[in-house]
């Protein structure tokens, strides 16, 4: 009986190990590596922040959603994100001087604090 719980004791650390090992062979993600919806999900939530009037959320909304509509058919990378830039781009264009400001303000501070890729 002692055997068995020995034996059992062992296969059930040998699995632990190689749970553990398999979980940390894979490395996290990059942040550079962020999936799209990510980025922009955090272009969103910095966009919330400037006290945009309704008319900008509405030019904002249909710059990103011809963005988006534009790289719906493309399959190059490189591509996609020209596309995505051009929107930004636009986006930059309905802000006002001080909104640009705070905007790239934000922008800087996620990339000094690990939170953004570097697209410059």
């Amino acid at each position: 009986m002692i055997r068995f719980f020995r034996n059992l004791t062992t296969a059930a650390a040998i699995a632990l190990a190689v749970t553990v090992a398999a979980g940390c062979s894979q490395p996290p993600p990059a942040q550079s590596q962020a999936q799209p919806a990510q980025r922009g999900a955090r272009f969103g939530k910095m966009l919330a922040t400037l006290n945009l009037s309704d008319a900008q959320k509405s030019e904002i909304r249909s710059i990103m959603a011809s963005a988006r509509k534009a790289n719906e058919s493309v399959t190059d990378l490189q591509v996609k994100r020209a596309n995505m830039r051009a929107a930004f781009a636009k986006v930059q264009t309905v802000l006002t001087p001080a909104q640009h400001a705070q905007l790239e303000a934000e922008i800087q501070q996620a990339r000094t604090d690990g939170d953004g890729a570097n697209h410059s």
